[in-house]
């Protein structure tokens, strides 16, 4: 009676959408007001000098992508105020992504894993804390998911090609991701139309990045389609140094002088870091086998998507071990919805997306927390099917299709196993350097 009940409440989306939304919307504000008093660092200083030289001046010299900049300008430009209005702006795109998390999950399996996945964005601590830090993340998954969700739906390979030159404008990373859509889209195209699409989505793409390219050649004298910096991932990736995650160890040896040396350009240093790179992977076949599985473990390991220790965020202990304790439930529910969905077209997607992007990292790249955040729309669209699924999997196991079930459930049960084997391994190892940045 009362799963009835429950079931004929939530057919009415009046009765919970609006109420889980502006529970996000709240959540992300309070967080991004208290967080907002802190200097940006790093990466976000950087951020934040591209949005006032786009201000002030009219100009934008950063090599990095120019959406997220010309972003936090135009709020700031249209607010008239600092960061916080920036901060408040993203935490609307954040539960802008929620909603959008909840329209491709509904569309894909229905309602009822719909709303767990927009219960589960909408409190999601990683989407909050980014939303409250000047960071490409929180922009670049809103349009990723509204380009899944128009190819999902409306199935128009024009705008949403435009809108993923966009995306990668955003963060260049994404453009790891157009492996995976092209397949997606071959997939559920009908054959007489599928090169046509694939071709369409492809030109808009790169037409969208191009006019960024043609002045990356004119600052860089040479062809960068986006940035420069990725040479620099590959390099972290693959040098004596490397551990798998974000090492930099490297700079402050002779074998990392052309990094400290004022006479190279960004493509000179470009240039130097793939020749390195080349050079490593070819001649440490032994070396490259183990980075392959430790930046696997670091990949999917359950820590926080962004490691907020180095800045004086509100809440960041809270935040560090609740990112911990949901990616113990989310994780395995994960594998459970990518098992049980392996055979959906629709849900192909997300399948394909996390893992295109595992391989890319774990080959190519280097891995860490941040480096899965792209994923998190997919993560929790698999994984709202996979509790969906739960109460007839218990069911299931008390009646006579129990053995049947049992075997089904190995493979997901295996993985879930070597998930929180490889936790217990990375707590062991880095107990201690985490217990001292608190």
């Amino acid at each position: 009676m009362r799963t009835d009940r429950l079931s004929e409440w939530l057919k009415q989306e009046r009765n919970y959408l609006p109420l889980l939304l502006f529970a996000g919307l709240l959540f992300r504000l309070l967080y991004a007001w208290a967080a907002a008093g802190i200097p940006p660092w790093n990466d976000m200083a950087l951020y934040d000098q591209g949005r006032l030289e786009i201000l002030n001046k009219g100009t934008y010299s950063l090599d990095w992508p120019p959406v997220y900049p010309l972003f936090m300008a135009a709020v700031s430009y249209l607010s008239g105020g600092g960061l916080l209005a920036v901060y408040f702006a993203q935490a609307a795109v954040s539960v802008l992504t929620c909603f959008l998390i909840y329209l491709i999950t509904k569309e894909i399996f229905g309602r009822a894993p719909a709303v767990i996945a927009l219960a589960v964005a909408c409190f999601y601590a990683d989407m909050a804390s980014y939303a409250g830090v000047l960071m490409a993340e929180t922009l670049g998954i809103f349009l990723l998911s509204l380009v899944i969700y128009l190819l999902l739906v409306k199935k128009s390979a024009v705008p949403a090609g435009l809108l993923f030159g966009l995306t990668c404008l955003t963060k260049g990373v994404y453009l790891v991701s157009l492996p995976a859509i092209l397949l997606w889209l071959y997939l559920r195209a009908e054959k007489k139309t599928a090169a046509r699409t694939l071709l369409t989505f492809t030109a808009c793409t790169f037409l969208a990045i191009a006019p960024w390219t043609a002045r990356n050649y004119r600052v860089h004298k040479g062809f960068v389609l986006i940035t420069a910096h990725e040479s620099g991932s590959l390099f972290l990736g693959h040098n004596p140094y490397a551990k798998g995650g974000a090492d930099f160890e490297y700079i402050n040896t002779p074998y990392g002088s052309w990094e400290r040396d004022p006479s190279l350009s960004l493509k000179q240093k470009t240039d130097i870091a793939q020749r390195l790179a080349r050079e490593f992977i070819l001649n440490n076949p032994g070396r490259e086998a183990q980075l392959f599985f430790l930046k696997l473990s670091k990949y999917w390991s359950l820590r926080t998507h962004f490691d907020m220790n180095n800045g004086d965020y509100p809440l960041k202990k809270i935040f560090f071990f609740l990112s911990i304790l949901t990616h113990l439930v989310l994780f395995p529910a994960l594998i459970l919805g990518a098992f049980f969905s392996r055979k959906d077209k629709k849900a192909l997607v997300s399948h394909l997306m996390i893992a295109m992007n595992t391989l890319v990292f774990i080959t190519l790249f280097f891995a860490t927390g941040r480096m899965r955040y792209q994923l998190v729309p997919f993560i929790i669209i698999l994984a709202a099917y996979g509790l969906s699924l739960l109460p007839g999997i218990i069911a299931g196991l008390k009646g006579p299709q129990a053995p049947a079930l049992r075997k089904e459930l190995a493979a997901p049960v295996a993985l879930t196993l070597l998930l929180y084997a490889n936790f217990v391994w990375q707590a062991l190892e880095k107990h201690a350097d985490i217990a001292a940045r608190f």
